[in-house]
């Protein structure tokens, strides 16, 4: 059983199980299974349209069937898109849209532990799994948490250090992603687990700094949609240097350290466009609004045009699971920038881009003044890019956690 509230990885694992013949059930958020009335509501003028772009792109990858779904937590689920299309009203709307999406888990964790005992080997995602988790482990049955970031309580320590030394972006803190009422939820969840996937080795090192067993973490690089996100076949313009950077606008995400760099570096000929929802008002943003280009949140497929007009892709997150915008971007040839906490296990350092200090403005201006000022190194990093994030399918990424969870002894379970 797979029980997954979005985590893209979950839902390419469940996939590839479903191809093997062993995923029994996956419970999930909604999911457009091409019923009636969801083929009725595409159709209609206005409706239709806004559905098409948001849930209902919601579509189970190839290889899950709909006797697989199971799904759950639907009203907060849709109360939660409907939310997500105010959240440039701040800070109030935001925090209610992670509730719904907290609430949706919570319904997720309570369906799949009603199914707990159909299945030998639970795979479910953090924040859903503790109830499914809890009756699984009275069976003795195999308990996979998929943990797409840094360990909790590593975060809550990080990010308040890293608040006190550019207190000027307090306004763009996430740090209610992780409240602390779900602390104790997750450490249960960490506790319980017998196996624990990440998505790199600083995430790893992340859980074993907080005491888990490091032979019960592991991290396995997440993939990419190799077909969707291609290289284009534009020639070199005399268009403005593009930078690009995708992801929420927040302070974890060192948004501060590349406005800091690119305000140094800025030169007439370029451009720093960043892509995504702003988190808190933005106020903080306002004193280097003449340094970017803002455009809010974007579906996947809208993705690809901007990173195909990208000549360098920047990623300074202060700590990441591993950040999927940098393999969409490497996957359509673009070098890439990334901090060393989390991003560079799928970059070569020096060959598909440069790797970075996080919370370094210094490097990261050097780094762009040296893509800027070498074409040659650049279009030999494009095409690096591409053969690097080629190493990194969602079917490669999927067999390798499959072999990992078949791996684990059975008598590890039986605590």
């Amino acid at each position: 059983m797979v029980a997954n509230l979005s985590a893209p990885e979950l839902r390419h694992l469940a996939a590839e199980l479903a191809r093997r013949g062993l995923l029994q059930v996956f419970v999930t958020r909604y999911a457009n299974q091409r019923r009636v009335w969801e083929q009725t509501l595409e159709r209609l003028p206005v409706a239709g349209r806004i559905y098409s772009s948001t849930l209902g792109l919601r579509q189970p990858p190839a290889g899950i069937g709909v006797h697989h779904i199971v799904e759950a937590g639907i009203v907060f689920d849709f109360a939660a898109a409907i939310v997500a299309r105010f959240r440039s009203l701040g800070s109030p709307v935001q925090y209610l849209g992670a509730r719904l999406h907290q609430s949706t888990a919570r319904a997720i964790g309570r369906t799949a532990a009603h199914l707990a005992s159909r299945a030998p080997i639970i795979v479910a995602g953090s924040g859903a799994a503790l109830p499914a988790f809890e009756i699984a482990a009275k069976r003795g049955a195999l308990r996979v948490l998929n943990y797409p970031s840094a360990h909790h309580r590593f975060q809550q320590k990080f990010f308040a250090a890293a608040a006190k030394r550019q207190p000027e972006f307090a306004g763009l803190s996430e740090h209610d992603d992780i409240p602390l009422h779900l602390h104790e939820q997750l450490d249960q969840e960490c506790a319980l687990a017998d196996l624990i996937l990440t998505g790199s080795r600083f995430a790893r090192n992340s859980f074993v700094a907080e005491g888990i067993p490091g032979a019960k973490v592991l991290a396995i690089p997440y993939g990419v949609d190799l077909s969707t996100f291609t290289p284009g076949t534009d020639a070199v313009s005399s268009r403005k240097f593009r930078i690009t950077y995708v992801g929420r606008i927040s302070s974890r995400k060192g948004i501060g350290y590349l406005l800091h760099a690119y305000q140094r570096f800025c030169r007439p000929d370029t451009e720093l466009h960043l892509v995504g929802s702003i988190v808190g008002d933005g106020a903080c943003l306002r004193p280097y609004a003449n340094l970017f280009v803002h455009s809010p949140h974007m579906p996947q497929f809208k993705l690809l045009d901007i990173y195909r007009q990208t000549d360098v892709f920047v990623f300074p997150s202060l700590l990441e699971g591993l950040g999927l915008v940098v393999l969409e971007a490497m996957a359509c040839g673009c070098p890439v920038i990334v901090s060393a906490n989390g991003p560079c296990d799928v970059v070569r350092d020096g060959i598909d881009g440069l790797v970075v200090p996080a919370e370094s403005s210094d490097a990261l201006e050097s780094a762009l003044a040296r893509l800027y000022g070498d074409r040659v190194l650049r279009a030999s990093m494009a095409k690096a890019a591409r053969i690097g994030a080629e190493a990194h399918s969602w079917n490669a990424y999927a067999a390798g956690a499959i072999d990992a969870l078949l791996a684990v002894p059975s008598h590890q379970s039986a605590h």
